[in-house]
């Protein structure tokens, strides 16, 4: 008697299933390089301690300055 065709399509996706995982963790570590050409720009003013921000986290992410506080018709449900 044959052998039912649904071992081997499963055999198959779990070797596809397992490649796919080892190849997504290919890749190099931290943050985006810049582009050839790029200009380094200056970095923004704290107003209040008169220093620039930050651009890069200690993890080597860019960090945004705070924007001002906007208030929506909702905001009465999370105070």
């Amino acid at each position: 008697m044959a052998q039912p065709f649904a071992p081997a399509l499963l055999r198959w996706a779990l070797i596809g299933a397992l490649a796919a995982t080892v190849l997504a963790g290919c890749g190099r570590k931290g943050p985006p390089e810049s582009p050839p050409g790029a200009q380094a720009l200056e970095p923004p003013i704290d107003p209040a301690t008169g220093k620039p921000w930050p651009i890069m986290s200690r993890e080597g992410y860019p960090v945004a300055p705070a924007g001002e506080k906007k208030r929506i018709p909702l905001d009465w449900l999370i105070e």
